[in-house]
């Protein structure tokens, strides 16, 4: 099974058949780019979609990890702050949680929310 979205010239596709770690990726290039990517790729001794992987993945993680530290955000994109809030709340046994009841116009909303999934 596969299905695609197409972004104009960068179109994704996911198989059913690959492992869900990786997605395939049409990418137009312009010729000279391509001719490049190619020439690099067989100096490497590998092929062109590894090379642009290679290429993309590093950049990607350099720029995820200045942009992490830039805004101070944690790996999982929280502040240092309100990350440790959400780990200390999650420490705390259930049976400590507040319940907050809804009003009757809301109670009555979501009932019927509920009923017409």
């Amino acid at each position: 099974m596969m299905t695609g979205l197409d972004y104009g010239s960068i179109q994704l596709y996911s198989c059913a058949s690959m492992t869900n770690s990786m997605i395939t990726t049409n990418i137009t290039f312009p010729k000279d780019d391509w001719k490049a990517l190619k020439v690099l790729a067989i100096t490497q001794g590998i092929s062109m979609a590894e090379f642009v992987r290679r290429v993309v993945g590093k950049s990607v993680r350099k720029n995820a990890l200045i942009l992490i530290r830039q805004r101070r955000l944690t790996i999982n994109g929280f502040t240092p702050e309100f990350e440790a809030e959400v780990l200390k709340a999650a420490e705390q046994p259930m049976d400590q949680d507040v319940v907050l009841k809804p009003t009757d116009a809301v109670g009555k909303f979501m009932n019927q929310m509920l009923i017409e999934k």
